[in-house]
């Protein structure tokens, strides 16, 4: 993102452990508590190279079906604009990752 494209904004960033069998889908979701989503959205994996991946759902019944999903590689990132209050998450294979998300909210 510009730098351009970051003035006005304010990042809330959280630190989350995604897991291969979530309880329920509500212990999977990663969500924001403010009145308006966000503008742009940055979700790292932090699990060293060759670690564990996650899976991204963007809708609730996506995660329980288990479908239209994308895999962040460990040591890797999603950046992109993104207008979101909320998203699940799953690892792949393994018990857990560490996953870190940045969502940057407009002002006013």
């Amino acid at each position: 993102m510009s730098a351009i494209g970051l003035r006005g904004h304010q990042p809330r960033t959280i630190q989350f452990t995604a897991e291969l069998a979530p309880a329920s889908a509500d212990a999977a979701r990663v969500h924001l508590s403010a009145p308006q989503p966000t503008s742009h959205l940055q979700i790292r994996n932090e699990e060293a190279a060759g670690g564990t991946s996650v899976k991204v759902y963007w809708l609730e019944a996506d995660f329980d079906a288990d479908e239209n999903f994308f895999t962040l590689a460990a040591a890797s990132e999603f950046e992109g604009p993104a207008e979101v209050k909320e998203f699940w998450v799953r690892c792949l294979v393994g018990a857990t990752a560490q996953t870190t998300a940045i969502f940057y909210l407009r002002r006013g």
